[in-house]
């Protein structure tokens, strides 16, 4: 990868930084910045070849998503536990299947195409963004429009 690349990547690392703002006193934004780079290592391992290609993209999903499930169960420890309603329940449900399926376009993805497309995973930080408008009323300040530009 080029110097421009690793560059570009670095500053669109920096406008998720700025959107996140992790302190001492919100220690667990830090892991939204390990979660980005380890999400965007997966990539180059399963287009490189570390992942054969006879590997169905369905165990590496579920290996993603325990991961993640395993984290969030660590922080929920220091976090503690929200009130379990039908409604919170479904939500999550659905969002663990849109997970997975999302996982699983994203390897098939990495596994034919171009990984210059890459940097478009930072869109999700706008996407992010929109959700917390329009689920939590969350009015996104100068600091969370630069990091998204």
């Amino acid at each position: 990868m080029s110097r421009q690349r690793y560059l570009l990547v670095a500053v669109g690392f920096l406008g998720v930084v700025l959107v996140v703002r992790p302190t001492p006193e919100r220690v667990l934004t830090l892991d939204v910045a390990r979660g980005c780079c380890g999400s965007g290592n997966r990539g180059p391992r399963v287009r490189h070849e570390q992942v054969t290609a006879d590997t169905p993209p369905l165990p590496i999903a579920l290996l993603t998503s325990l991961c993640i499930t395993s984290m969030m169960g660590v922080i929920s420890l220091a976090t503690g536990w929200g009130d379990l309603t039908v409604k919170a329940v479904v939500a999550l449900v659905l969002a663990c299947f849109c997970l997975i399926a999302g996982y699983l376009f994203a390897i098939e993805t990495v596994r034919v195409g171009d990984l210059s497309v890459s940097p478009f995973r930072y869109t999700s930080v706008i996407g992010a963004v929109g959700v917390g408008l329009v689920f939590f009323d969350e009015t996104p300040d100068a600091l969370t429009i630069t990091g998204c530009v």
